[in-house]
């Protein structure tokens, strides 16, 4: 039955993407809705005990279905597409550089290079 929801749900992402072309100004960073008319019990009962077992809500299990049934398994695990920052990245964001920098120097740098 999860290989069921799964296909489903990939095929509505799908037509959804293809039937409703995003609108310049709409949402944030390229999101869009869908919704999904007469889902059938059995499969809504499913992703709420999957949405349950992870701790998320249901919408958030039925995005992630979506994702994986959509993007391909190596392209998430490549650095091309990577949905979380580990904990170590994360940490890193809050350390001391290892070495003080010149900011007027790289700001400068990324001004000629057409960055800022």
């Amino acid at each position: 039955m999860e290989i069921a929801l799964i296909a489903m749900l990939a095929v509505l992402a799908l037509q959804s993407s293809v039937y409703a072309p995003k609108l310049k100004g709409q949402g944030s960073k390229g999101m869009s809705t869908l919704t999904i008319r007469n889902l059938d019990d059995g499969v809504k009962k499913i992703l709420r005990q999957r949405a349950a077992a992870r701790g998320v809500s249901m919408e958030q299990e039925a995005r992630d279905v979506l994702r994986e049934a959509t993007i391909p398994q190596a392209k998430l695990q490549t650095a091309g597409w990577r949905l979380k920052a580990s904990r170590d990245e994360i940490l890193a964001l809050g350390r001391k550089p290892e070495r003080p920098f010149d900011l007027k120097t790289l700001t400068d740098q990324m001004w000629d290079e057409g960055l800022l």
